[in-house]
């Protein structure tokens, strides 16, 4: 997390797959969209944004 340090008071956003959902969570990020596929692979993604 040295983007915390780096950048304080800025938000860290991810795309991730939506499995991972619970995994990002545990560290604080909270859900931003609903789930959405990429072309290119077909996975479901969401979007996520941790502020700390």
């Amino acid at each position: 997390m040295w983007k915390l340090k780096t950048f304080p008071n800025q938000p860290i956003w991810v795309q991730t797959q939506a499995y991972l959902k619970s995994f990002y969570a545990s560290f604080g990020f909270q859900l931003t969209s609903q789930e959405y596929l990429y072309l290119e692979d077909g996975i479901p993604h969401i979007d996520m944004k941790l502020k700390k």
